[in-house]
């Protein structure tokens, strides 16, 4: 008999790990100590081969990268417990017989290794293809581990299934948020997320770099800074007003940073966030600062030109000088070839780029240098 305390105090270890992924192990060793087992695992089960081991407790790492390799194409009971309707408690007893079980190469090779004998599983919620399902299992020398952990199962199903699905959620969204950030990182222009305080919440490379070259704009203690103090404080200024809930028309602004370098000053634009969520909680109050710096030479890597249109080694470097306002002849300077040769592979670069004229190729190039992604960085 499960007691309600044992119940309660998983039931909140399980909705605890639901928020935070992590925290996954450290319930399942719950699940295991109230079972009476010695490892609990939470498990990707396919009617494949495949069958990856999300979390464990209790399981040694070695025995899992064993698993994951070679013994999963053996093993019979994660298969079929795949194939069965959600809310499903079995047994090994109830899908292969134990007899056959404990004479196969899976069972001699990994299973007895690791002390299980016994295993009861929890089929949470499936799809077309695989099944999220817990696993239980205890040494042999362990007292009526089936019901036991049967029962606790049977009580804990609902809160398993919806805490199952809120970590696949949170994993889903984890995945959105990586990959808006890393999208942020292949712009060219400094991209900064504030808090009404002008502390940066996040900056993306070209930001970073702009910070490292303290010239105009940076971060101290205290948030956001300028050059100056005049120009610090119209810049939080300006992000505070941003951010203001009691800004209804939520415009934004623009202002210029000089730069003690004596360079072009950095045009700075901001923009606010101001958004429900999808439960209809207000977010909380975000603007987003681009920083652009005019004295930036925007080219792209030759790298990346032969990779988006076949460009030979020769053809990328025109059209890269000639995306700076270098001429051909100049262009054939640099390069320390006939005019005539700079022609050819310009007509060629014209031919792969669908342009027609140097000013429109500049154009195209410089606009694929506004991304700074992967190939060629």
């Amino acid at each position: 008999m499960i007691s309600n305390d044992t119940l309660a105090s998983l039931i909140d270890a399980v909705y605890d790990a639901a928020l935070d992924a992590w925290r996954w192990p450290d319930t399942l060793a719950q699940l295991a100590a109230a079972a009476g087992a010695n490892v609990a695992d939470l498990v990707i089960a396919e009617s494949s081969h495949n069958a990856p081991t999300v979390f464990s407790a209790g399981m040694d790492p070695v025995a899992i990268e064993a698993y994951q390799k070679y013994y999963n194409r053996l093993d019979p009971i994660r298969r079929a417990i795949a194939q069965k309707p959600a809310g499903t408690i079995a047994t090994d007893r109830d899908i292969v017989s134990k007899d056959w079980l404990t004479s196969t190469e899976f069972y001699n090779d990994w299973v007895r290794p690791q002390d299980f004998y016994d295993c009861t599983m929890l089929t949470l919620f499936r799809d077309a293809t695989r099944a999220r399902v817990i696993c239980l299992a205890a040494p042999e020398r362990a007292d009526a581990f089936s019901a036991r952990s049967s029962e606790l199962l049977g009580q804990l199903v609902p809160h398993l299934e919806r805490a199952a699905r809120v970590t696949l959620k949170m994993a889903e969204l984890d995945a959105l948020r990586h990959g808006g950030l890393a999208a942020l990182d292949c712009l060219s222009e400094g991209v900064i997320l504030v808090n009404p305080h002008a502390q940066a919440l996040f900056a993306n490379r070209a930001a970073e770099a702009i910070f490292a070259r303290a010239d105009g704009i940076g971060v101290d203690a205290s948030g956001l800074c300028a050059a100056s103090s005049a120009q610090t404080t119209a810049l939080r200024r300006l992000i505070a007003m941003s951010t203001s809930r009691e800004d209804s028309a939520g415009t934004g602004g623009s202002l210029l940073l000089e730069r003690p370098s004596g360079r072009r000053p950095l045009s700075v634009t901001i923009v606010p966030m101001h958004r429900e969520t999808e439960w209809g909680f207000p977010a909380p109050p975000i603007a987003i600062v681009f920083v652009v710096d005019p004295e930036r030479k925007g080219a792209p890597s030759e790298a990346r030109l032969r990779a988006l249109f076949g460009m030979t080694r020769a053809e990328a470097t025109v059209a890269s000088l000639i995306s700076k306002g270098s001429g051909v002849k100049a262009a054939a300077r640099q390069l320390g070839i006939a005019p005539s040769t700079a022609r050819t592979h310009l007509h060629r670069v014209f031919d792969k780029t669908g342009t027609t004229r140097q000013a429109e190729l500049a154009h195209l190039v410089n606009h694929i240098a506004s991304l700074s992604g992967p190939i060629g960085k």
